[in-house]
């Protein structure tokens, strides 16, 4: 009974020895498709169904930035759409420049910090309220990676390489922006994760808004 007992413990303390020397995921990377749905908050059903990656590069001010695509399910070539914005990952912090239309020119004076890996007071980017009661965890995604994950008492999950799990939010807007109110109608919309998949079109992770 004792042998037994010593191995359950010995099996206990790999698995959390595991985890805690889980390899960080970065968020930022290429070969990867997120997937969402803009959500009728009165029939559950999707508006419409886009897509955002993160494709090529490009220098703004001396610093290299990934391109974010962000269109609808119909789009087989990227060579037709537009960046709506430019992200890059330094040292676990997520930096976003939002493309804003009629802008003259783009610079690293509109970045902003979306997610910072390295503060838990401060995950979703600086001066945040939503994060400052975390509970941090694992969750192993359908690709066989365990991912660090921090989940919010309000606003759902935060998964490394993965980005919000919540509605109201997409993987480069994690702060909710619709916000719940009596003042919804039938004709409001707000997006929802569906899934991640990778660049073969194998689903990484199952978000809120997955449908069997």
């Amino acid at each position: 009974m004792k042998k037994i007992f010593l191995i359950s413990v010995f099996a206990v303390l790999c698995i959390i020895s595991g985890y805690a020397q889980a390899d960080y995921q970065p968020l930022v990377r290429e070969g990867v498709v997120w997937t969402y749905g803009d959500l009728n908050f009165y029939d559950n059903s999707y508006k419409r169904v886009f897509n955002i990656q993160f494709q090529g590069d490009t220098i703004i001010d001396h610093t290299e930035y990934k391109k974010v695509y962000k269109y609808t399910s119909d789009v087989t070539n990227l060579d037709n759409v537009y960046p709506c914005a430019y992200i890059r990952e330094e040292n676990r912090i997520v930096h976003k420049i939002e493309k804003t239309e009629g802008a003259q020119k783009i610079s690293r004076d509109q970045e902003v910090i979306i997610y910072n890996f390295n503060d838990l007071t401060g995950l979703l980017g600086p001066g945040s309220t939503a994060d400052k009661e975390v509970k941090i965890d694992w969750t192993t995604t359908e690709d066989g990676i365990t991912r660090k994950t921090y989940s919010f008492e309000y606003m759902g999950q935060l998964i490394e390489g993965i980005g919000m799990n919540y509605e109201g939010t997409d993987v480069i807007t994690p702060i909710m922006v619709i916000e719940p109110s009596d003042n919804w109608t039938e004709n409001s919309y707000f997006p929802v994760l569906i899934k991640v998949a990778d660049s073969s079109g194998k689903t990484i992770f199952k978000g809120v808004g997955y449908k069997e």
